[in-house]
């Protein structure tokens, strides 16, 4: 299953009445909330723009079952700790589920989406702005492009250049971020997911987020990225903290 601990990174449901309609009316409008009489990405068919995604979300899944987080992997990391009956009944019973880390994949990334538009909006709300959730909603597909390219780098690292030998250092592996800057023993159990989150792709996809409202709201991008800020970023921040005072309460 692909790792994330949060909707909002990793990062990224039920609520597919709510996510559809926006990428329906996107692929069949073609998206004709942005300024009229130009050319723009945000004309791209929604639906093959998540499709694309999805497969490199749902391929670095597959590639992390079957050749990075191995039956060996397990083993080494849990043979000292636990039987070899339970933790072979619990890769069995593993195998047999990894079904569900295909369907898992799309529906975090759906919720994901939806929470941050709607982190979004209210940000809009608060300083009388108004965009459709719609338009909102087709800014964040196209800015989950960050995240994405955030995937693909760690499947180029983990094929060509990264062995993985054991759960914890799957668990530290966390490319161009904080985290990977600091000295990993030294870093307490609570502050690891925020300095994990913190890297360049997240800031790549505050700066699309904020293209996009540039682009739809005609303002100039110092706004757009103070408005992202004040909406995804103190989401972003509340999740941080929630995260690492559970941890922090539990060890």
């Amino acid at each position: 299953m692909v790792p994330s601990c949060v909707f909002f990174q990793a990062g990224h449901g039920p609520e597919n009445s709510i996510i559809s309609d926006p990428m329906t009316d996107l692929a069949a409008t073609g998206q004709s909330s942005g300024p009229s009489g130009e050319a723009s990405l945000y004309s791209t068919n929604g639906w093959w723009v998540f499709s694309g995604v999805c497969f490199i979300y749902l391929f670095f899944n597959w590639y992390l079952q079957t050749q990075v987080l191995t039956d060996q992997v397990y083993y080494y990391s849990l043979g000292g700790r636990v039987s070899a009956e339970k933790l072979t009944a619990f890769l069995d019973g593993q195998h047999r589920m990894s079904f569900l880390g295909y369907i898992v994949a799309p529906v975090v990334l759906l919720i994901r989406m939806t929470l941050v538009s709607f982190c979004l909006l209210t940000g809009l709300l608060l300083t009388s702005q108004k965009l459709s959730f719609k338009t909102i909603f087709t800014i964040v597909l196209f800015a989950e492009s960050a995240f994405a390219a955030g995937i693909l780098l760690k499947l180029l690292l983990l094929a060509f250049s990264k062995d993985v030998e054991s759960l914890a250092q799957f668990e530290t592996f966390a490319p161009l971020s904080l985290y990977s800057l600091t000295n990993h023993s030294a870093i307490p159990a609570w502050l690891t997911y925020p300095l994990q989150t913190l890297d360049l792709f997240q800031v790549a996809y505050c700066l699309l987020l904020a293209a996009g409202l540039r682009y739809f709201l005609r303002c100039p991008f110092k706004k757009a990225i103070g408005l992202v800020l004040s909406s995804y970023g103190v989401g972003l921040l509340c999740c941080m903290i929630a995260f690492a005072f559970y941890v922090f309460s539990n060890t």
